[in-house]
């Protein structure tokens, strides 16, 4: 099975990406996801003024399906 490891990560999309990585139509992938601070806080008393900004948000991918047909998402 492909992975998608959490550290392909984009913070915008635009539609001359390349895609991280390949799956055929009807193939099982996983793809390993990120907090939405993309795991910066790592305490409890850590506060929000040393989080970098820029990176938050972060997605996975992209990913481009060849011939997609459907789509199901477990």
């Amino acid at each position: 099975m492909i992975t998608v490891p959490s550290n392909k990560v984009i913070y915008t999309f635009k539609n001359e990406m390349e895609a991280v990585e390949t799956v055929k139509s009807g193939q099982v992938f996983k793809v390993m996801t990120n907090d939405c601070f993309y795991q910066q806080i790592t305490r409890e008393d850590q506060t929000i003024e040393v989080l970098d900004f820029d990176r938050v948000n972060p997605a996975t991918g992209p990913i481009y399906i060849l011939k997609m047909l459907n789509l199901a998402i477990y």
